[in-house]
């Protein structure tokens, strides 16, 4: 139970330092907005029964997205090309990388519970079979 516990704080980390990460580049990429938007991120890292984690959600204000599409205010989807705004990548980017370190993590330390898991079962199954 500890380790689950030990699991769930550090995907806690995880949600709050991709929020961090968004917020930093939203700032970077000079992306105006009145603060509602930074202060609308959350995360929420939802468990079983057992306490094991099953799903990180985030949310924040519709809008946010729209400076990582290069739209919004008057300019459409298909008026990009020919006007003069442009995407600003503060969403995609970080999350796929954040997303490319969660499955590293996972692989990590979940790899090895089902490793000795299968160890396990195997161990089981050459006592049973030294037996008959």
């Amino acid at each position: 139970m500890e380790r689950t516990e030990d699991v769930n704080k550090d995907l806690e980390k995880f949600a709050q330092f991709t929020i961090e990460r968004w917020v930093n580049k939203m700032y970077k990429l000079k992306i105006r907005e009145t603060g509602q938007l930074i202060r609308s991120f959350e995360n929420h890292v939802y468990v079983d029964a057992n306490g094991n984690p099953q799903l990180i959600v985030f949310t924040y204000l519709y809008y946010g997205i729209f400076p990582d599409l290069g739209v919004g205010g008057h300019v459409t989807m298909d008026k990009t090309p020919s006007g003069n705004r442009h995407p600003k990548p503060w969403y995609n980017k970080v999350f796929w990388s954040r997303l490319r370190y969660l499955a590293d993590y996972t692989a990590e330390h979940y790899g090895m519970d089902a490793a000795r898991m299968v160890k396990s079962i195997i161990g089981r199954d050459n006592t049973n079979n030294m037996n008959n």
